[in-house]
């Protein structure tokens, strides 16, 4: 778990470094930036609550409850994103920015890509 917090630190930061630096680029290309930054972090935060209800899934007994914990982690990284750029919609209505969202999704992509791995390695290693 320490070293998944850790990775998921990382790439939080590498993320948001990227986003500084091309800060510019981005606000002219008409992404909005602070919502770039905040989807940043409640995606790597989602990922941390998801990856520990997997993890407490892997350690229980009962088969039932390894898959209610890994289908609700699902569950709920997927109503997260949904809701989230619901809000993104209503807030920006006139000025939604479409590459902001794909960003996002991008990101989404990033952290479930990490969390996939850290898990299938967690389970190498127990095997």
């Amino acid at each position: 778990m320490k070293k998944f917090s850790i990775l998921l630190f990382v790439v939080c930061l590498g993320i948001m470094a990227i986003l500084f630096f091309e800060k510019a680029t981005l606000v002219a290309a008409g992404l909005h930036f602070n919502v770039l930054l905040l989807g940043n972090f409640l995606l790597a935060l989602i990922s941390l609550v998801t990856y520990r209800m997997n993890v407490k899934g892997r350690t229980a007994e009962n088969a039932g409850v390894f898959v209610r914990l890994v289908m609700g982690a699902m569950l709920l990284k997927m109503m997260f994103v949904l809701v989230g750029v619901l809000i993104y919609v209503l807030a920006y209505r006139p000025f939604v920015s479409k590459p902001t969202i794909f960003l996002l999704l991008g990101f989404y992509i990033v952290y479930m890509i990490l969390e996939t791995a850290s898990t299938f390695r967690l389970q190498k290693s127990r095997s």
